[in-house]
């Protein structure tokens, strides 16, 4: 039953309507940290690629933020062994696994670079119109 029990307890949050697959795992670490930024990095460069977060669905934005932690991951290992620590054979298979987890990854997102949708001028202006910017306060006010 304690097997049971732990299972439980390690069940994702419920993520709210239209929310990023980030907000709930970056509110459980310190957004400050190397690693995180890192992440965050990654996902925003593969975002871009695909075409934005606002055109993404929540399992395709779940999909990069796990493609962003896998290969922060594999840059960190580069980079330890690239300090000259030693390679173990566990640690060289688990990278060559990693590294195919986000091939696999990157396939299921899309490895083509997509524009992002952006309207036309027109498009633009009759938005604009519709809903005009308030005006700043000046300092004469």
């Amino acid at each position: 039953m304690a097997g049971k029990e732990g299972m439980r307890r390690s069940l994702p949050l419920r993520v709210p309507e239209g929310a990023s697959p980030c907000d709930s795992l970056f509110s459980l670490v310190d957004g400050r940290s190397l690693p995180v930024r890192a992440v965050n990095a990654a996902y925003a460069a593969i975002m871009r690629d695909i075409g934005g977060e606002e055109n993404a669905s929540y399992a395709r934005r779940s999909l990069v933020l796990r493609a962003a932690n896998v290969e922060t991951w594999l840059a960190s290992v580069e980079s330890r062994l690239l300090a000259g620590e030693p390679a173990s054979a566990d640690l060289l298979k688990s990278y060559l696994h990693a590294n195919n987890t986000y091939l696999g990854l990157l396939r299921a997102v899309g490895l083509d670079r997509k524009p992002k949708e952006i309207p036309s001028l027109q498009e633009f202006l009759a938005e604009r119109a519709e809903h005009p910017e308030p005006e700043e306060p000046t300092d004469a006010e």
